[in-house]
């Protein structure tokens, strides 16, 4: 993605998501895909419900992918789950950033 890309998709997402504390994570080269950005919001408290009786179950894999199909508001839902089958082990990498982002305050999409 050119830099004039990811700048206008940092404003898009902004712009959408004004409250939310948001995420970049960049995946390279991962093979066939190319470069993937994923952004991700942080997790919210019914979403922690959820979350958490899954994990206590020993259902981590159900439960980061579930979690990471909430909080990602980039790609589009289509493309992260096609980008899952390439990597699926990101739902543990995507869920886990989503959870940290919870009690902090800053934006973070500068770092990709």
């Amino acid at each position: 993605m050119k830099a004039e890309e990811l700048d206008a998709l940092k404003a898009e997402l902004r712009a959408k998501y004004p409250n939310s504390k948001l995420k970049g994570l960049k995946f390279a080269d991962v093979p066939g895909r190319g470069d993937v950005i994923v952004v991700l919001r942080s997790l919210t408290q019914p979403e922690r419900v959820l979350y958490i009786p899954k994990i206590k179950r020993n259902e981590d894999a159900a439960a980061n992918k579930q979690l990471t199909l909430q909080v990602t508001v980039h790609p589009s839902r289509e493309a992260l789950e096609a980008f899952l089958e390439v990597l699926p082990v990101a739902c543990e990498k995507i869920a886990s950033e989503a959870i940290d982002l919870g009690g902090m305050e800053a934006e973070d999409l500068g770092n990709f």
